[in-house]
């Protein structure tokens, strides 16, 4: 039996419909291996707490218990009241204030799938600074070869700060934790030093930003403030592998054959989201939403290609040294 999740998928949907926080859906296909899909918002879900969702299905289903219990309640995260509104953090303020991406605009975009198998990740990482993390390598990567152009430039980062905080956050912590930060770059420094600069903003994010943002958010919505889009305009890479997502067992040993992560409605820019790869390791699978003509010019990238990047899904594209 084998299966495989393609588990996250946010839409654009009403907030104040409390029936509406989850969507699933199961497909069995004819030779009895069967997906699992989970649609849900930023709002009520993260990705780390729903991949441990599938954890815990599928601990419940062998009639076991899954290492990642939920935690629904951490007295360190509680939000206390404000005398006064918060400032806004700049980021958040402008994805607040800008109009929500249209449905042509959303339209334009595809994505791809990319596995970059260990070896690749191995080579990969050994051209670059000691200590460089595979998230940090793949952001970089894609993001030169996205940007296309040798200036001083920014991204967005989104992290998950279960881990980020003073007091951590159990990883069955069940909610939505993902921190939203800007890194700058100057692309024509080469990889090796983007990946660093990577590396070193998301290690050194104050957890006094992470309060501002949690801080403001909650006073937002306590004044019945509107949902607005998180995931772009602005290009952004997120890093998720370090998510059990194979972990997911419904017959013991036998772990899902693929996961799949995409942040459904987003516009503008792109997104690149960094997941583990189903043998483990330092294997990663990468997943691009970008504007049609670049995911297109992507999957064609003579670049990706020679660092071990294969295409496993999107455009129909060779792949590997054949595609050069």
């Amino acid at each position: 039996m084998r299966y495989m999740f393609a588990f996250i998928h946010w839409y654009s949907i009403n907030i104040s419909w409390p029936c509406m926080a989850m969507w699933m859906q199961l497909t069995e296909f004819a030779d009895k291996s069967y997906a699992l899909g989970l649609s849900c918002t930023h709002y009520h879900n993260d990705p780390t707490a729903a991949a441990l969702f599938f954890h815990g299905w599928a601990a419940a289903h062998r009639r076991s218990t899954s290492p990642y219990p939920p935690f629904l309640h951490s007295p360190s995260f509680a939000v206390p009241p404000a005398a006064s509104p918060p400032p806004a953090p700049p980021l958040l303020a402008a994805k607040s204030a800008a109009a929500p991406p249209s449905a042509d605009a959303a339209d334009a975009m595809s994505s791809a799938t990319f596995h970059f198998p260990a070896d690749a990740m191995r080579a990969l990482l050994s051209s670059l600074e000691p200590e460089t993390s595979p998230f940090a390598a793949l952001a970089a990567l894609f993001w030169l070869r996205v940007a296309g152009a040798e200036e001083e430039r920014e991204l967005t980062l989104a992290i998950d700060f279960r881990k980020k905080m003073h007091a951590p956050l159990p990883t069955g912590y069940y909610g939505s934790v993902v921190h939203f930060t800007r890194a700058r770059a100057d692309l024509a420094s080469g990889l090796a030093a983007v990946a660093a600069a990577l590396d070193r903003r998301v290690a050194g994010v104050p957890e006094e930003d992470v309060w501002a943002a949690v801080e403001w958010l909650h006073a937002r919505q306590a004044e019945g403030g509107e949902p607005f889009q998180m995931y772009g305009p602005e290009f952004t890479c997120m890093a998720l592998d370090h998510v059990p997502m194979y972990g997911a067992e419904f017959v013991a040993g036998v772990p899902p054959a693929r996961v799949a992560c995409r942040v459904g409605g987003a516009a503008g820019e792109g997104i690149v989201i960094v997941v583990p790869a189903a043998e483990g390791h330092s294997a990663r699978d990468v997943v691009v939403t970008l504007p049609a003509e670049t995911t297109a010019r992507i999957c064609r990238d003579v670049e990706l290609l020679r660092y071990g990047g294969e295409v496993v899904a999107g455009p129909k594209v060779g792949t590997g040294a054949k595609a050069q």
